[in-house]
């Protein structure tokens, strides 16, 4: 990556700030970001008890309900008004992400937990338009198998909230209680 990331700079194609934001986003999401959803997911997984529910549908309520990346940066191209404020070219301003996925007016109950909502899908956990998340599709993948895989110990574990550090705009998972439930012996009669 860091060969084709040299080349568009040499090129024109990529600023020195825009090739540092992308390696910065790349090594977040990888690093911070995929565990925190793939944690969250399993969590929720475990804590519905059951195997019926669509992984799927568990991975998009998570990167709704516990979005990795809270707030994004970006700068004004034009100037813009946003809710009665006027946002002038080259302005920076910080897009809460997080926000957005419990807002009331687009999600129904939005600070409940609940895979099986019709409005999951409308969450921009992975961003919009030509700053969408390259790898959207592999952090799906990678959560949707660990949350099949945690389906089949469901009712065998128990597990409490998780522990986050939230730091420069990202939600960093970094607790999960897990306890083995004890299953009783059936004496034979």
């Amino acid at each position: 990556m860091g060969a084709r990331v040299a080349e568009l700079i040499a090129d024109g194609q990529l600023s020195i700030d825009e090739a540092t934001a992308v390696v910065a986003q790349v090594t977040t999401g990888t690093l911070g970001a995929i565990p925190t959803l793939v944690t969250h997911a399993v969590v929720a997984r475990l804590q519905l008890g059951d195997e019926t529910t669509a992984a799927a549908a568990i991975v998009e309520e998570a990167l709704r309900h516990a979005t990795p990346f809270l707030m994004v940066p970006r700068t004004a191209g034009a100037a813009v008004s946003v809710g009665g404020i006027c946002i002038e070219p080259n302005e920076r301003v910080g897009l809460m992400v997080d926000a957005a996925n419990r807002d009331r007016t687009a999600f129904a109950d939005p600070e409940a937990f609940c895979p099986a909502r019709h409005d999951s899908n409308g969450h921009i956990a992975f961003g919009l338009g030509r700053h969408y998340c390259l790898g959207a599709a592999l952090t799906r993948v990678v959560a949707e198998v660990a949350v099949e895989a945690a389906g089949s110990r469901a009712g065998t574990l128990t597990v409490g909230p998780v522990g986050h550090e939230e730091l420069f705009g990202l939600r960093t998972a970094r607790s999960a209680p897990v306890t083995r439930m004890e299953r009783r012996r059936e004496r034979a009669s």
